[in-house]
């Protein structure tokens, strides 16, 4: 349990501090920086996924499975520690009166005051739950209605398959694109499609699904690039990325459980993919009002009764 614990915090961090990161040190680069690590997370997933059985076999099970992942948490660790040694001395030089004055600290009252920053922490959240849900529930809903486990497996690699191209893809579009609502409606609308191709022929139609669902999962990479872009600032950036973040994951927590719950009381799996392509349609038209230019980037001045849009 405490390792599970530990595990959730440093994934929680890592999401939180990478938009940050990118802001701070690839402020001209923020689609492309993001569309690496985005991928880098979509590649892991799937490569963990693929060997942890073969892992677990060869360390003697799955305890001895799980510990191979402190090599490469142990090389990301002397890695960053080696970056920062070398960023800290150039951080130490631009902060210098010379450099002008370095960039005020937004506490995250400023954030619970913004319009922007409630919509990305919905469109965070509710992009979140769907993907969730779909990991978690996927094979449950293909199994129960008679496709094999070794067949649901594979439904799911595809998934992860189109998926992880997109993951780079994505993000760089919308670093180039003035307004990112489009690509945020168009992610949803695939991503829903995905869905409703589920509640009308969950094993025939299971591989266009996948393919669906593969694409519209694009749209986590793609809010992460918005709070990059929104951000305004590496200050900004923190604030935005910690709030939406972390009332985003509370948002999500609830989808899982409620679509199992659900799926069981009906003892269908029709009314809980239904509700999903609505939160998946929803979560798109939150994005599209973040992605718009009119929203501009998140500053304190946002939190001011009548911000400038």
């Amino acid at each position: 349990l405490a390792g599970s614990v530990l595990a959730g915090v440093g994934i929680a961090l890592g999401n939180v501090l990478l938009p940050v990161v990118v802001r701070t040190y690839f402020p001209h680069r923020v689609g492309a920086v993001t569309g690496i690590y985005s991928t880098m997370i979509a590649l892991g997933s799937t490569v963990a996924a693929g060997i942890a059985v073969p892992l677990s076999d060869t360390f003697g099970g799955p305890s001895g499975g799980l510990e191979f992942w402190t090599a490469p948490a142990l090389v990301a660790l002397v890695l960053w520690s080696a970056s920062r040694t070398q960023r800290r001395n150039r951080d130490v030089r631009a902060a210098h009166p010379a450099h002008g004055p370095r960039q005020p600290h937004i506490p995250l009252t400023a954030a619970a005051k913004s319009k922007l920053a409630w919509a990305m922490t919905f469109a965070f959240g509710l992009q979140s739950m769907a993907g969730y849900v779909v990991m978690g529930w996927l094979p449950t809903v293909l199994h129960e209605n008679g496709m094999s486990p070794a067949a649901a497996g594979t439904v799911l690699s595809v998934m992860f398959a189109v998926n992880t191209p997109l993951s780079f893809i994505v993000p760089l579009t919308a670093a180039k694109l003035r307004s990112q609502r489009p690509l945020a409606l168009a992610l949803g609308v695939v991503f829903a499609l995905g869905f409703v191709a589920l509640m009308v022929a969950p094993v025939t139609l299971a591989f266009v699904a996948a393919v669906l669902i593969g694409v519209g999962m694009a749209a986590f990479p793609l809010v992460l690039t918005m709070i990059g872009l929104r951000g305004g600032s590496p200050a900004g950036t923190a604030a935005l990325s910690a709030f939406s973040q972390s009332a985003g994951y509370l948002i999500a927590a609830s989808g899982p459980i409620m679509f199992g719950l659900l799926g069981h009381a009906l003892h269908s799996w029709t009314i809980p993919l239904g509700i999903m392509a609505a939160v998946v349609l929803a979560q798109a038209v939150v994005a599209a009002y973040v992605g718009s230019p009119k929203r501009g980037a998140f500053a304190p001045a946002d939190s001011m009764p009548d911000p400038v849009n």
